[in-house]
């Protein structure tokens, strides 16, 4: 039985005036993504830690934590095409760009190539650390990972060649011993895949440029978050950088050519982890954790975590509700989200372990 979500609705008119309404908002389907979890019950540990669209937007791909699986589901139908799993924990999936091949990374210090068609397990590549990021170029055959030391890794996904390794920086932030490097924990190529974004544990976002050899040149760094910076996306038109931390930070978006921070949304203590535009770049969803439930009881979709977008032209707070994962689909409006399970501490945890499908273009032009 799918349940609707209490959403606060709130929109920036003229005078500087807020309206705020309450709305609903049906999932077209809802699916448990982690083979520990269950839908509606508070666990622990149990989580999908990412979800994200094949390139025709058919399939979905999700990663568990506790449970180390793999899933590809129907977009329409919401039923598992195949599924398999990890030796540990998955951080991160994606597609090639033909489709063909998923790649998975996480704790197990692997990126794993799955055949989309037949869910085989193709190659593995070792690595020195395990995955937390990972982005795949728009178009030709490049894949960007990042791991748990720090490295930024570029791939040639025909070969899988290692292309080049760069480093996000010192993790000076957490007090790391000297010439500890920040763990990466999110990566994002420009539309035209002329740039790379990397997100650290060390507070900062850097911007590198590919150069024509495939190889990383760092061009700048945007500064202002003083915790660790979770996610970060370019805005469709690539004027804006917008980056989202935890610590209270909340989202500092600056202009992508000069580095200037243009604004800063503060937080409410919650971890930002997760941050997308819409394709027209009206919006910004961005998504993270708060609040604390009871182990083992039924709980509700409203008052454990917050999910805000906001409206880029007043950068107004749009609505409120909670995810960890966002992966817009371009052509047909959909968004998957993934509900994490994150033990923050001693009886505080988000939760349910289960994938959403929702309908972003309904509740954008139907609500405002």
């Amino acid at each position: 039985m799918k349940k609707s979500i209490k959403i606060l609705l709130s929109v920036l008119v003229i005078p500087l005036q807020i309206s705020i309404a309450q709305i609903d908002i049906e999932p077209i389907w809802v699916r448990v993504g982690d083979s520990y979890g269950a839908v509606d019950v508070e666990k622990v540990t149990e989580s999908v830690e990412c979800a994200v669209f094949s390139p025709d937007e058919k399939t979905i791909a999700s990663g568990a934590k506790k449970g180390w699986d793999i899933i590809l589901w129907d977009v329409k139908s919401g039923e598992k095409i195949w599924e398999d799993t990890a030796d540990e924990e998955i951080e991160v999936v994606n597609f090639t760009q033909d489709g063909k091949f998923l790649v998975s990374g996480g704790e197990d210090k692997k990126l794993r190539i799955w055949d989309v068609k037949t869910g085989e397990q193709v190659m593995e590549i070792d690595n020195l650390a395990g995955f937390d990021a990972m982005d795949v170029a728009h178009s030709g055959h490049l894949l960007a990972g990042g791991d748990e030391a720090g490295q930024i890794l570029l791939y040639d996904t025909r070969t899988w060649e290692t292309l080049d390794l760069v480093q996000q920086g010192p993790d000076e932030l957490t007090g790391a011993k000297k010439g500890v490097h920040a763990d990466v924990n999110q990566l994002h190529f420009s539309k035209d895949d002329k740039w790379l974004l990397s997100a650290g544990r060390n507070s900062e976002v850097k911007l590198w440029k590919v150069t024509d050899d495939h190889k990383l040149k760092h061009e700048r760094t945007y500064t202002g978050h003083t915790g660790s910076t979770k996610s970060v996306r370019l805005s469709p038109d690539g004027k804006y950088v917008a980056a989202g931390a935890g610590d209270g930070n909340g989202v500092r978006i600056w202009d992508f050519e000069t580095g200037v921070l243009v604004d800063h949304i503060p937080g409410t203590g919650m971890i930002m982890e997760t941050i997308e535009f819409t394709p027209n770049g009206e919006y910004l969803f961005t998504g993270g954790n708060e609040g604390e439930g009871k182990t083992g009881a039924p709980v509700e979709n409203t008052g454990f975590e917050t999910k805000m977008a906001w409206d880029i032209s007043g950068l107004t707070k749009f609505l409120r509700e909670m995810q960890k994962t966002l992966s817009l689909c371009l052509k047909n409006r959909y968004f998957a989200r993934s509900f994490l399970i994150l033990r923050m501490m001693e009886n505080f945890w988000s939760p349910l372990m289960k994938m959403e499908l929702y309908d972003y273009g309904t509740l954008l032009i139907n609500n405002i």
